[in-house]
């Protein structure tokens, strides 16, 4: 266990140690915030919606943000290190295969969840202006981060199939997107 959390903490520090992660960061939170305020702006309207305002959050922004959010965060993973040679490293050091990746999706998968946390701010906003029910939040919220942890481990096998990042993120979002 103690393999698998380093190699977490060695890729959440790979990430955050590179702009990359702050440009993905911050380009998925422009994303959701535009979405949020769309959604917001049709339901100050006369028309009662058919949908509560966080179902059209996760609705819209879920799956715009989930193809291009998921290969990026997970091109990396495998490819960056076949490509310097740091895989032969790794595989022979005296842990096993299965650490490394539960490590590296881990770490993959921390990320995602932090990225997630800012959009708790939508449901601070919500609650400011009327009394939705927590429960369909939570429940998406649950949804959201447990169908990007199965695209992050898509993204994984797409990162170990190929040397090239940019082929890596390509074939996850063309699995993400069947």
């Amino acid at each position: 266990m103690r393999v698998i959390l380093a190699i977490a903490k060695k890729e959440l520090m790979s990430y955050f140690f590179s702009p990359i992660a702050y440009v993905v960061m911050t380009v998925f939170l422009i994303i959701t915030g535009i979405l949020f305020h769309i959604t917001l702006e049709e339901f100050q309207g006369n028309i009662i919606p058919d949908h509560e305002p966080m179902e059209m959050i996760f609705g819209s922004s879920f799956w715009i943000t989930q193809l291009i959010l998921i290969p990026t965060i997970t091109m990396r993973l495998f490819s960056e290190d076949k490509r310097t040679g740091y895989i032969e490293v790794l595989l022979s050091a005296p842990i096993r295969d299965v650490e490394v990746v539960l490590g590296k999706y881990l770490g993959a998968s921390i990320y995602y969840i932090i990225l997630w946390l800012p959009t708790w701010v939508y449901v601070y906003i919500l609650y400011q202006l009327a009394t939705p029910d927590i429960g369909p939040i939570l429940t998406g919220f649950l949804g959201v981060i447990l169908i990007g942890l199965f695209f992050n481990a898509l993204g994984l096998l797409a990162s170990a199939l190929t040397k090239n990042q940019v082929i890596s993120s390509v074939v996850c979002f063309c699995m993400i997107a069947i």
